[in-house]
């Protein structure tokens, strides 16, 4: 929620989607329903700039997992 565009209720929706989709399985592209891993990315990029901006080019999930263990 930190990482979502300031005053944006879409940037919270999705926030709360991601969070408990990253809990499945597969990649999180996957679990969110979308065609590929730059779908996924553009969705970032869009809803959570500065976050997506820091990736360290890691796969979504693995990253997100980290940041929330930090």
């Amino acid at each position: 929620m930190a990482h979502a565009r300031p005053v944006d209720p879409v940037s919270t929706s999705f926030a709360k989607i991601i969070a408990h989709r990253a809990m499945h399985t597969d990649c999180l592209w996957q679990d969110l329903g979308l065609f590929d891993r730059d779908e996924l990315s553009r969705l970032l990029a869009t809803h959570f700039p500065a976050l997506a901006s820091n990736t360290e080019n890691m796969r979504w999930k693995k990253y997100i997992y980290r940041r929330v263990c930090r």
